[in-house]
């Protein structure tokens, strides 16, 4: 069902602070020769969904690169709302107040400056998805768990192995109901919902599941290489898709 209330304002966060432990200066590394975070800048104001789209950092040179790639940084974020301890639903509520964004007739899309791998399509399907959702608070880009977490594995302090619900060894994983994981891409939300979230609190969410082709999350070197070899592939197969008709025509007429 479609909401009741039209949107009055859409804005578009990406949060880029300046330290990395795992991979430094990672949200302005080269990212196939272009900085990450102007990878996914480009990829938010293609989707044409927003007035406009902010870059909340503590970092001048990632302020620069964001600045140039068409973001804008209306403000310097505090150091103390820019190390590896702060949730980002503080970071989200710092910056929904600096810009004076509170209305629940307004929206909020979060995304993270190393959601490399999403396209303005699937942007635009979740800005679209959360504006027909009624009584949803808040979007969430999910993936599915690959293999029934049911059926998971741990190990013991003795090192042995145990199922984590044994009741489940021998249930058939299609009779299992499938289970999701925030993909830590892409959030779509009202102000409110983050407000409560930082407060320990559940906003009621809707789980938009992303494809996960299209989902790494990046945290050391060999994420970096594996979403790279991702972005590689992914660019391929919709070049050959849009070359392969052409080619066919362009072999016709040589025969």
């Amino acid at each position: 069902m479609e909401r009741v209330n039209s949107l009055t304002r859409r804005i578009a966060l990406i949060p880029a602070r300046g330290g990395s432990e795992r991979i430094p200066r990672k949200n302005i590394r080269p990212f196939l020769g272009e900085p990450i975070l102007a990878r996914v800048v480009g990829t938010v104001l293609k989707s044409g969904q927003f007035a406009e789209v902010i870059v909340s950092t503590d970092d001048e040179e990632i302020a620069m690169v964001a600045r140039s790639a068409g973001a804008s940084v209306p403000f310097t974020r505090s150091a103390d709302l820019a190390d590896s301890h702060t949730g980002i639903a503080e970071v989200v509520v710092d910056a929904l107040g600096r810009i004076g964004l509170h209305d629940d007739s307004s929206s909020i899309c979060v995304l993270f400056a190393t959601a490399a791998l999403l396209t303005p399509g699937d942007v635009s399907e979740a800005v679209t998805t959360f504006d027909q959702l009624e009584s949803v608070e808040h979007l969430m880009g999910v993936c599915r768990h690959p293999a029934p977490i049911e059926r998971a594995w741990r190990r013991t302090g003795d090192g042995s192995a145990e199922m984590v619900n044994p009741k489940h060894r021998l249930t058939r994983s299609q009779d299992l109901e499938p289970t999701y994981y925030d993909a830590g891409q892409i959030y779509v939300s009202r102000p409110s919902a983050w407000q409560l979230l930082m407060n320990g609190g559940q906003p009621r969410t809707y789980l938009h599941e992303l494809p996960a082709a299209r989902v790494v999350d990046i945290d050391d070197e060999d994420d970096w290489e594996l979403a790279e070899l991702r972005a590689q592939q992914l660019a391929g197969h919709s070049q050959a898709n849009t070359d392969g008709p052409r080619r066919a025509l362009s072999d016709k007429g040589h025969h």
